[in-house]
């Protein structure tokens, strides 16, 4: 029930706290740059994936982060704000979901490794400070306002936002 209530705190706040980028405009000095001037990001074609992988786009590699937003452009058909804000918002919901998942996970592999019983407030079972402790993390890190900032209204900083999460996933990997 714990894992129920988790996730769905995590989804509800950070989507309520992010949902007013949804009536947002592309912000100028960056999107405009990367992403709607940019010819590259404009489809998934052949040549538009090769551009991606092989040169810098204008002055950083991000193949991935073009790709995203090629694909993008190739499902709308034309440049969406409120589609692009949307994206970087699923990515940053699903962030903070992977938080809460893998600090979940460590928790619950330190406790077993050391024998420990964890109570963050006593009389409390170690079996909800498993899900307790992660669930605060998670929030912190959905909400802290170095993710408000930078992350929600510059559509061309989705990298930061698809980079953590190809990183949570790995790390579950090796976990």
């Amino acid at each position: 029930m714990w894992c129920y209530m988790g996730i769905s705190v995590v989804l509800i706040l950070t989507a309520t706290v992010y949902w007013p980028i949804l009536q947002s405009e592309y912000v100028a000095y960056d999107d405009e740059l990367l992403i709607v001037d940019n010819v590259k990001a404009r489809g998934v074609t052949w040549e538009n994936v090769k551009q991606a992988f092989t040169t810098y786009d204008p002055e950083l590699y991000i193949p991935l982060t073009l790709l995203t937003e090629q694909i993008e452009y190739t499902i709308v058909g034309r440049w969406n704000p409120a589609m692009s804000h949307g994206i970087s918002l699923i990515l940053h919901t699903l962030n903070a979901v992977l938080v809460w998942w893998l600090m979940g996970l460590f928790l619950k592999a330190y406790h077993a490794r050391h024998r420990v019983i964890p109570s963050v407030v006593e009389g409390r079972s170690a079996a909800c400070d498993h899900e307790l402790v992660p669930l605060i993390i998670a929030l912190l890190w959905a909400v802290h306002p170095l993710n408000l900032t930078s992350r929600s209204s510059s559509v061309s900083s989705q990298r930061s936002r698809s980079h953590p999460c190809l990183s949570f996933c790995s790390s579950h990997h090796h976990s």
